[in-house]
């Protein structure tokens, strides 16, 4: 914005519920109905995404990344949306084919009641964009608690901090995102530690209060009072 004009900018970021978006208990029903919890699956870790899964929100380096992780170590890819139709269906089922003994499940919509259920059931988020805003599903994941793992795109970089309250990888890297995420994945310590620090993070500057304020503050340097 300060390429196009010299007046004062104020930035008001996202914010979520977070009375909504916390931590909850793995809700062992829906594992069990989306094949997280049966059979061999059920001591595998869970790598999650949440939103429509594009080029633009890395899906080719998700979709890499996962493979290697996968040979290290059995895991699942719990993709909350869907895939875009068109040019990127076709690259997501092309790498998918590619990616023996994959456990790759698309949940298509889920509403905004429902999503901490979903979190509920991952170890870690990866949030892989190549370019972005200040996506909800990042904050949302980390309300819940959630270990994140994201690339240093427009407003993430406002949210996280590497290696405090999140990790932080090159774009379209994806020896470091496979090395990062399988280290995430393999420490409950880790993740614990990451997610409660995410989750101070929101409550602490990302909530809906903090967005209302943020809006108020620029109404009154109008001059609109209440």
């Amino acid at each position: 914005a300060k390429a196009f004009t010299e007046r004062e900018i104020d930035l008001i970021p996202n914010g979520i519920d977070v009375d909504h978006f916390k931590p909850v208990e793995k809700n062992k029903r829906l594992a069990e109905a989306l094949g997280l919890d049966t059979g061999k699956m059920k001591e595998d870790r869970v790598v999650g995404f949440v939103g429509e899964l594009r080029e633009k929100k890395g899906i080719s380096a998700l979709l890499r990344a996962y493979a290697q992780v996968n040979k290290i170590q059995s895991a699942a890819l719990l993709v909350v949306g869907d895939v875009r139709a068109g040019e990127d269906k076709k690259l997501f089922d092309d790498l998918k084919s590619s990616i023996p003994n994959s456990k790759i499940i698309i949940t298509g919509y889920v509403s905004n009641h429902d999503l901490p259920s979903y979190y509920s059931l991952m170890d870690v988020l990866v949030h892989p964009s190549l370019r972005d805003g200040m996506p909800n599903a990042l904050l949302e994941a980390m309300a819940c608690e959630k270990a994140v793992i994201a690339t240093p795109v427009g407003g993430a970089l406002d949210v996280l901090d590497d290696c405090e309250n999140g990790r932080i990888v090159p774009i379209n890297d994806i020896n470091s995102l496979t090395t990062i995420t399988q280290e995430v994945l393999s420490d409950k310590i880790l993740q614990k530690k990451l997610g409660r620090s995410a989750r101070r993070t929101i409550q602490d500057k990302f909530t809906l209060q903090n967005e209302l304020d943020g809006n108020l503050t620029v109404y009154r340097k109008l001059g609109l009072k209440k």
